[in-house]
């Protein structure tokens, strides 16, 4: 439980996003009970994962040899994957591209899927990282409309998760609850951390 002094000042800042931390610490069960459908988030290192989040604009060129280096600790090698990881020249994502493009091929990840594919598989993995407990939902709802999405929601969900996101910045007097809300949100994060690779197939 939160102490009274924390909660009093916390609560005195008036920030709907104050009130919603305090809610998350105070839950009686953790989001993987209450959501017990929900599979845990993919490793990070997942190779279709790494491909979809680089798809769709989630990871930069600068991350990119680190994120070799880790792959090559793994267990994964390929010539282009040793070559990524010690590059100390890649300032962007135009610099990684060429070579990231080669790994991508040599570990035999297809690059046919569409944008849209790409960033319904890293939606459904930050929804899990929610439901995991490993991801604050407000910052995440805010990152997938502004950083993946762009405010283009391709599903009713995500359309759904931003208006509630939205809604949370009403006056008081005008919106939800905020206990309501947060459940809503929750909802509809579960709902997309469920989505099947047959539904982000239909979807794209």
């Amino acid at each position: 439980m939160v102490g009274t002094f924390l909660r009093r000042f916390l609560t005195s800042l008036q920030s709907p996003q104050i009130e919603l931390t305090l809610l998350h610490l105070e839950m009686a069960r953790p989001l993987t009970e209450m959501f017990p459908e929900v599979p845990p988030p993919d490793s990070p290192l997942t190779l279709i994962l790494l491909a979809a989040r680089w798809l769709s604009h989630d990871l930069h060129g600068e991350e990119m040899p680190r994120i070799a280096a880790d792959l090559l600790e793994a267990g994964f090698d390929t010539p282009a994957l040793v070559r990524l990881a010690g590059e100390t020249e890649i300032h962007s994502t135009a610099d990684a591209k060429p070579l990231v493009t080669q790994v991508f091929r040599e570990l035999g990840i297809p690059d046919t899927f569409s944008e849209t594919h790409a960033k319904l598989i890293a939606t459904r993995q930050i929804a899990r990282e929610v439901i995991a407990g490993t991801r604050d939902p407000y910052r995440a709802a805010r990152h997938l409309e502004f950083i993946l999405w762009s405010r283009k929601p391709a599903t009713d969900d995500l359309v759904r998760l931003f208006d509630i996101r939205d809604e949370f910045k009403w006056d008081a007097e005008e919106r939800r609850s905020l206990p309501a809300l947060l459940a809503d949100q929750l909802q509809t994060f579960a709902r997309l951390a469920t989505l099947t690779d047959e539904q982000i197939a239909s979807e794209s």
